[in-house]
């Protein structure tokens, strides 16, 4: 199999990757080249990911100006000190998209160096700032959200039909410059009734019985994923309503995201769905980064004295700090010299916790927990270390489950799992009754 050219890389950069049988992800192919671009940066300013410290005193150190301090110093906040890099061991990024052999011709490092020198001589011209303070903060928020990657492409995200049958588009306004776009699906049983209604006959049919979910997406790409569309249309032909959000900063939603607006564009959109029900439940349905999302506003509506009807996490983590350290393209840079530290600040900075091993302690609603065996990226100990969590807290034991399934479905994918729906039905038909 011929490899795959990165064509987006700096003309100096080339990049070939083979990886037999096996699709790239292209969230992870994006980060691995915002790391490559960092990676230079770090290059020219001497981190070193061997840890090796020479003993001798740093530029800065001698002369104490804060414009030349090494990256160490940026870092990890304290003394100047150098590392040797040992640029061999150093690019090991790609290769964690597959455990599968993967062959790389790159000029890397040279062109990173080269990139690295240009943007490192512009932040020394440009502050005396910490390094810390001026990347890692938005360049962390960039990675937990991933909001910038808009795919699918050359989707009309105001034409479900076109991917979805029985499905409209329109848009709720949260707050000021807040819009978000959402896809509402019918059950399938209600196809043949939806076609050529408009909006006002879709939201009148909430009330028609059939169990609603609000769906909380994870991170990067919008509401046309095609994992996202797997999945609506596998729980539309199960009988479900399925409201589809994008948050703020997402797909055509307008808006920047962060942790608190997340959870106010879910929160929103709950209760516009609950208003117009009837009696008819509503569940929180939320994947990967959707999972903090989903138990934040469910914990805002415990406090509120009204529970949410039940929430089902797929693939959840503990917090964001555990999914970040244990994302694959960010491990390695777990022995980057102050690293961690410099992880933890940043997410401290732009508070950014998502506490789902907090929040489930103060529910109540039903909760189903769903996770791979193969899951690479929420490894499935985390999700069960979320379980326990729950399962001890919770009063009611028997409102608290969590089903893993075998290997093949990995991350985004349960949707493909022919046991799901019926797992998913006979939990709420159980805690509905």
């Amino acid at each position: 199999m011929p490899g795959r050219r990165l064509g987006f890389l700096p003309t100096s950069v080339c990049v070939t990757i083979s990886l037999p049988g096996r699709r790239i992800s292209k969230t992870l192919v994006i980060v691995a080249v915002i790391m490559v671009v960092l990676d230079g940066f770090l290059f020219h300013r001497g981190l070193s990911v061997q840890m090796e410290q020479d003993g001798k005193a740093s530029p800065c150190e001698a002369s104490g100006s804060s414009s030349h301090r090494s990256a160490s110093s940026y870092l990890r906040g304290g003394s100047c000190m150098n590392y040797s890099l040992k640029t061999e061991t150093y690019f090991p990024l790609l290769p964690l998209l597959s455990k599968r052999p993967a062959t790389f011709k790159r000029s890397i490092p040279h062109s990173s160096s080269t990139l690295g020198r240009k943007i490192a001589t512009l932040y020394d011209n440009f502050t005396c700032k910490s390094l810390k303070e001026h990347i890692f903060p938005p360049l962390m928020e960039m990675f937990i959200f991933l909001n910038f990657f808009k795919a699918p492409f050359l989707v009309d995200l105001k034409k479900p039909e076109l991917k979805i049958p029985h499905t409209v588009n329109f848009y709720l306004r949260v707050e000021p410059g807040v819009t978000l776009g959402i896809w509402h699906t019918v059950p399938s049983c209600r196809g043949e009734d939806a076609k050529g209604k408009d909006r006002s006959w879709y939201e009148a049919a909430l009330r028609d019985g059939n169990p609603i979910i609000v769906y909380l997406h994870g991170s990067a790409e919008n509401r046309a994923a095609p994992h996202r569309i797997k999945l609506v249309k596998v729980l539309s032909d199960g009988g479900f309503h399925v409201l589809s959000v994008d948050y703020r900063g997402f797909g055509d939603s307008t808006g920047k995201p962060t942790e608190e607006g997340l959870t106010a564009d879910a929160l929103f959109v709950y209760e516009w769905t609950k208003a117009r029900s009837g009696t008819t439940p509503v569940c929180l349905w939320g994947h990967s980064l959707g999972t903090g999302v989903a138990t934040n506003a469910a914990r805002v509506l415990e406090e509120r004295g009204s529970p949410a009807d039940a929430i089902i996490l797929e693939a959840p983590f503990t917090n964001i700090w555990v999914a970040s350290i244990n994302y694959p393209l960010l491990k390695i840079y777990r022995k980057l010299p102050g690293f961690l530290r410099t992880l933890m600040d940043a997410l401290r900075k732009d508070k950014i916790v998502f506490p789902n091993d907090e929040n489930v302690k103060f529910l109540s609603s039903p909760l189903l927990i769903l996770h791979g065996e193969d899951d690479r990226t929420v490894p499935l100990e985390i999700g069960k270390q979320l379980y326990e969590i729950a399962h001890s807290a919770y009063r009611k034991k028997e409102r608290v489950k969590m089903v893993v399934f075998p290997p093949g479905f990995h991350h985004n994918l349960l949707c493909e799992s022919p046991t799901l729906l019926k797992t998913v039905r006979d939990f709420l038909s159980e805690q509905w009754a």
